[in-house]
């Protein structure tokens, strides 16, 4: 099919990484305001507002192609196109479940400053935000190499300089990164979900009865039963700080 606009996925992926942009830095706002001790930004009538923005994070996953289909967008990691994870979404479940739970806390303060152990808390959230969010960017940013070696149009010496590039670019993301974080001494990328991104597989899916959003998060049907399931366990058993996996 040919695309009057970008392809569906490669849209998804670009919205997918200015939002990672956008939470890290909403994110690192909030850690510098709580350093200096200032009020909360509130709205009309002094109602809180989302310190760290993700609204309508559903509408990320969701693309509609020039027939007027709409597909959802599902990522999987792969380091090396022979098996893949997908946890990819799971792990992006998780980073704005965090996020909702940040702005959750600091609800009760809109137009005051954070008191302790609120603070520490939202901060320990907050760096973890920070990291993810750093690496889902570089994640994403291994989208158009991704594709490149899927379809046979890039290896050898060409390959090994998109990679140094992008390696180099990680680097300054996470030195970044880290420079945001409330604690200094905690390294950036042992938050992350992993250290090293890597590549990046996706599967646009036709609506499916059953299919749901966890956090504003897309999964398919066979998935949202995994992850349904186990974490209504986790709940359960009083154990939310822990995530849960597909297999």
């Amino acid at each position: 099919m040919m695309f009057a606009r970008k392809p569906p996925r490669e849209l998804c992926v670009r919205r997918l990484k200015r939002r990672m942009i956008g939470i890290g830095d909403d994110a690192a706002r909030l850690i510098a305001t709580m350093k200096e001790n200032r009020p909360l930004s509130y709205g009309p009538d002094r109602r809180p507002l989302d310190l760290i923005r993700n609204a309508d994070s559903e509408a990320l996953f969701v693309e509609t192609d020039a027939l007027g289909h709409d597909s959802f967008q599902h990522f999987h990691y792969t380091d090396d196109f022979r098996s893949i994870d997908p946890n990819a979404q799971v792990d992006l479940m998780v980073l704005f479940g965090d996020v909702a739970r940040v702005n959750a806390i600091l609800a009760p303060f809109a137009g005051s400053s954070v008191a302790s152990p609120a603070a520490r808390l939202v901060n320990e959230i907050a760096d973890r935000i920070i990291a993810t969010a750093c690496f889902f960017d570089a994640y994403f940013s291994r989208f158009d190499v991704s594709t490149d070696i899927l379809l046979g149009r890039t290896s050898g010496r060409a390959l090994a300089e998109r990679m140094a590039a992008l390696g180099a670019e990680d680097r300054i993301r996470y030195d970044r990164a880290q420079s945001r974080l409330s604690d200094p001494a905690t390294d950036a990328a042992r938050l992350a979900p992993r250290r090293i991104p890597p590549f990046v597989i996706s599967a646009g899916l036709r609506y499916g009865r059953g299919q749901t959003f966890v956090n504003g998060v897309y999964f398919p049907t066979e998935a949202a039963q995994v992850i349904l399931g186990q974490t209504a366990a986790l709940a359960a058993a009083s154990q939310l700080e822990a995530a849960p996996r597909m297999h």
